[in-house]
């Protein structure tokens, strides 16, 4: 059972655990904490979601590439955890997070380009191009 969020809310809701998550976590590399200390509560969520899965496997519609598709979207997340750790472990948080913001626009140009459904006007493909424009002014690229 869905719980009945409109798509905007979200979208806020989940800049602002971003947001929260990128300050904590630069606040526990600061302090000299060991990242393994993840290691505990990792192992703790992948049971919890294997029991999920196991509660609910009779509702999961396995189609030809899903298996490919999870595959991928697990390998990213893993690699984008490791580098944004080692980023914000060794690294100044504002061009860390200056420099992740590029995913946004990237990712609405690969959106339309990769996904049926998904397409942009003419004001958004100037929003994508002048947001990339300002990351690199921010990023300090040409000083």
């Amino acid at each position: 059972m869905a719980i009945p969020l409109d798509y905007r809310l979200a979208a806020v809701l989940t800049m602002i655990s971003i947001v929260a998550y990128n300050i904590a976590l630069k606040s526990f590399f600061l302090r000299g904490y060991d990242w393994r200390a993840f290691i505990p509560f990792v192992a703790a969520g992948v049971l919890l979601a294997f029991a999920y899965f196991a509660y609910s496997y009779k509702e999961i519609s396995f189609g030809g590439s899903t298996v490919m598709l999870t595959m991928i979207i697990l390998g990213a997340l893993a690699l984008t955890t490791a580098f944004g750790w080692y980023s914000m472990a060794n690294g100044s948080v504002s061009v860390y997070v200056a420099v992740l913001a590029i995913s946004t626009p990237l990712t609405a140009l690969l959106a339309a380009y990769f996904l049926p459904n998904e397409t942009l006007t003419t004001n958004q493909w100037a929003g994508v191009f002048l947001g990339l424009i300002s990351l690199v002014l921010v990023t300090g690229v040409y000083k």
